[in-house]
Parts: C-alpha cells; structure tokens; sequence
C-alpha cells in the first residue's frame, strides 16, 4: 500500500508513502479516493505529502480532478508538509488559490476543527 490513512469523526488523513507522486500512481489514489467519497460523508480528506518529492504534472492534473470530485460530494482536499519544489510547481501554475493547503497536519486539523 502506498499510503496510510487514520480515520477520523469527519473526515480522514492519507499519509503517502512514496518519494513519487505520479502517473505510475496517481490513477489508484484517485480511485481511492472517490471510492472513500462513495461509502461516506466526509466533509475533508487529509493529503499528507511529507514523503513526496516529486509531483508530476500528471498527478498534479489528478489532484485537481480529486479536488473536483470531492467538491461535488461537499468534501475539502487538503493538501499538507509540501517540500519547497512542489509547493513552487504549484505556485508556478497559480494552483495555491485552487487548492487547500497547509505546512503540517496538525495545522489542517486545528483550521477544519474551528470550521465544523
């Protein structure tokens, strides 16, 4: 599995656990992900990527397609721990104003915590 995830009352954290977040994988987290948004009600899925390094423009692609989907069923996708050459990918395209993110987890929880 590459990835861990830690359920909780309103929503879910997935840890990745690859160095690469790309083409190669991107297509079965996203099936994951909307399966998770079929069998429940989450309100937010927690994206934790400290083990990232790399993120293609395919899985960058992806991630907003998860984005999308998640909208549609009334579900935040946050994105946390991005190193400095994806969060500059993603300020380079003008996605920081598309997607959540947040430098840790425990950020993202305290942030969704004071929203519910």
């Amino acid at each position: 599995m590459y990835f861990n995830s830690k359920l909780l009352k309103d929503g879910k954290i997935l840890s990745l656990q690859i160095s690469q977040l790309d083409f190669t994988c991107i297509d079965q987290l996203q099936r994951d992900i909307e399966k998770e948004l079929e069998e429940s009600n989450k309100k937010f899925i927690i994206l934790d990527l400290a083990k990232v390094d790399i993120l293609d423009s395919i899985a960058l692609s992806g991630l907003l397609s998860i984005m999308k989907t998640a909208n549609k069923k009334d579900c935040k996708i946050i994105l946390t721990q991005l190193n400095s050459q994806i969060e500059r990918a993603i300020q380079i395209s003008n996605l920081d104003n598309i997607f959540t993110i947040y430098k840790s987890v425990e950020d993202a929880l305290s942030k969704v915590s004071h929203e519910s």
